[in-house]
């Protein structure tokens, strides 16, 4: 589908088919066109591990604080299954690794077993970023909440 990213899951299954069929049924069955999979052939390392940092990435702190000034964080902060439902959907649209290179597991965030803000030099970053994003015109004047 054009316009689509290719996720871990659909790699494994190209990888696999690749095994005993040409990369033109593999492709059409892991859902992409041939010539990605001409191209990923050569790069077969996942998804996941080949995404670079993202360079916004204060966007989502700045919308925690505005629900958090709404008041609607607290109400989803008490919400078990919602927060299960919100790892879920990360887990399957956004997984990520963590610095040592394994799949985080979102729903330790549930039950208060996941360090969301960073420490050390990733914090630093995070902080600047967030500066930065409370500077551009994307953000109101009311941006100015410190989460940092």
């Amino acid at each position: 589908m054009p316009g689509r990213h290719i996720n871990d899951t659909q790699m494994r299954l190209f990888m696999k088919y690749t095994r005993t069929s040409s990369v033109e049924s593999a492709a059409a069955v892991a859902g992409f066109s041939a010539s990605t999979g001409y191209r990923i052939k050569h790069d077969p390392q996942l998804p996941s591990q080949n995404k670079a940092p993202r360079k916004r990435l204060s966007r989502h702190w700045h919308e925690l604080a505005r629900m958090d000034e709404t008041g609607i964080a607290a109400s989803a902060l008490g919400d078990r299954e919602l927060g299960y439902a919100i790892a879920r959907h990360k887990a399957i649209f956004f997984s990520q690794n963590d610095a040592g290179g394994h799949r985080i597991d979102y729903a330790q965030t549930v039950s208060g077993g996941l360090q969301l803000v960073p420490s050390g030099t990733a914090h630093a970053v995070l902080a600047d970023d967030y500066a930065r994003m409370q500077a551009t015109a994307c953000c109101s004047t009311r941006a100015s909440h410190s989460m940092f």
